[in-house]
């Protein structure tokens, strides 16, 4: 009898703190606050859906829970309709006294809500303890006390404005995590900048391999680096993405390339129909929301923006579409900046995840061997061109490399010449195709004007240039 195989990756839900892979910034930070006994942390994690701030939330929880003199109170707003009564409930337990009758007194008015938390400070005063609030999707959590029956008739920022208030007077520390960036930035706008602002994005290369390889492996199927070097190429490293391919995979139980090519294609449909919703939300925003965008994929310096940008921008920005790196606004998503270039350059959606043994093959080369580092960031793609490659020329801006796979004799189609030819005219950069040639993979760059090939494309690029 075949015994099941699990699956250890995750697509449903967050990653289980002992899974839990990078964000190591976010944790050497607040474990060395709780190393140095600088229990009154306030840390907000900021990300769109699926870059895993729940799973860091979770994370931190767990790591919180290691020390004696914390008390660490988990509130998930997408599961708890009471957070005040959970709150105190917890705290019950915790310090095993009864907090909860004073819950009562509030409800009928014979006692403020701010003496229930003094009365729950002078116990961990007595103790010497402190509370750590970890609160997922923060931004919801006026609403949901005061639908619990608290602070009914006063607006959501005051609720707000009475936990900043038990956090500055009392011994709390506030953890937040929330993935509708513009309330969540709202909610902690009360507290005038105080909070350390962690923003989740994509994995670092090494890490991204890691736990490929290591999720692989507790799943009872072994991956090569350099397999998983591709799954990471191709997600551009994020997180939930990088699950998903893993996920089936795992799921398929074989790692020819062919299983490789059908799990490639059934990611890409899941992400092409999720980038269509995105896609359907920015055009239904402002009608600049397009412009702005193409001109975040070169990156966006704030100083170049008009009065009439900046509304649209920052709409953008609260929408989790663009986030602000020092001084210029760039796509929070690399796979959503993958879509929309393939959208606005009219590339089929087929080409929207680069293939195991053809562009990725050329990517892979063009970056160990001849030295292309920004190739292998993200396979950037525009028009029929398979890999742009940004890098001034002469007097173009770069190289537009198709890729093609041969077996035999390799012949340039006519009409995919004359589709190369208007788009390097309208790109300004030089065209070339790369053939892999099958089934060795050797690898030859041709260009078509004037008619020229090479085994490596640097030397192609000198015979062109010095003409």
């Amino acid at each position: 009898m075949e015994i099941a195989r699990r699956n250890f990756f995750t697509i449903k839900g967050p990653v289980r703190p002992e899974l839990f892979f990078d964000r190591s910034e976010i944790l050497e930070f607040f474990t060395r606050a709780m190393e140095l006994e600088s229990f009154d942390v306030l840390i907000a994690l900021i990300a769109p859906f699926k870059f895993g701030k729940t799973s860091a939330l979770l994370k931190l929880h767990g790591i919180a829970k290691k020390y004696d003199r914390v008390i660490p109170i988990l509130l998930r707003l997408n599961l708890v309709s009471m957070p005040m009564h959970v709150m105190i409930r917890g705290l019950s337990r915790a310090l095993n006294v009864d907090f909860t009758k004073y819950m009562r007194d509030v409800k009928k008015g014979r006692m403020d809500m701010y003496e229930v938390f003094q009365r729950i400070n002078d116990e961990l005063e007595r103790r010497d303890l402190w509370v750590i609030l970890f609160i997922d999707e923060f931004q919801d959590l006026a609403r949901l006390v005061k639908a619990e029956g608290f602070f009914e008739r006063l607006d959501d920022k005051f609720v707000f404005n009475f936990i900043r208030g038990v956090v500055e007077e009392f011994r709390f520390g506030l953890v937040v995590a929330g993935s509708l960036i513009g309330e969540l930035m709202d909610a902690i706008k009360v507290w005038r900048g105080r909070f350390v602002e962690f923003k989740p994005r994509e994995f670092p290369r090494e890490d991204s391999i890691r736990m490929l390889v290591e999720l692989s492996r507790l799943s009872g199927m072994q991956i090569s680096e350099d397999l998983a070097e591709y799954i990471a190429v191709i997600m551009n490293d994020h997180p939930f993405h990088m699950q998903l391919f893993g996920y089936y995979l795992v799921d398929e139980g074989k790692t020819d390339e062919e299983t490789i090519e059908k799990v490639r294609r059934k990611v890409r449909d899941f992400l092409v129909g999720y980038y269509d919703a995105k896609m359907l939300e920015v055009m239904r925003m402002s009608p600049r929301a397009m412009e702005i965008l193409e001109r975040a994929t070169s990156g966006l310096r704030t100083s170049e923006l008009s009065r009439d940008d900046i509304e649209t921008v920052v709409e953008l920005e609260r929408a989790g579409y663009l986030v602000k790196m020092n001084d210029i606004y760039e796509f929070y998503d690399p796979m959503f900046k993958r879509y929309f270039i393939h959208y606005i350059s009219g590339r089929p959606r087929e080409k929207y995840l680069p293939e195991y043994t053809s562009e990725y093959l050329v990517a892979r080369k063009l970056a160990y061997e001849e030295g292309f580092k920004s190739v292998f960031i993200s396979l950037m793609s525009w028009g029929p061109f398979d890999i742009l490659l940004l890098r001034p020329i002469g007097k173009y801006r770069g190289v537009g490399i198709q890729v093609k796979r041969a077996y035999g004799e390799f012949k340039i189609n006519p009409r995919i010449e004359e589709d190369l030819k208007s788009a390097s005219i309208k790109l300004n950069v030089i065209r070339i195709i790369a053939v892999v040639k099958m089934p060795e993979r050797k690898i030859e760059y041709y260009s078509i004007e004037p008619r020229a090939r090479a085994e490596k494309l640097e030397k192609l690029l000198r015979v062109l240039h010095t003409g």
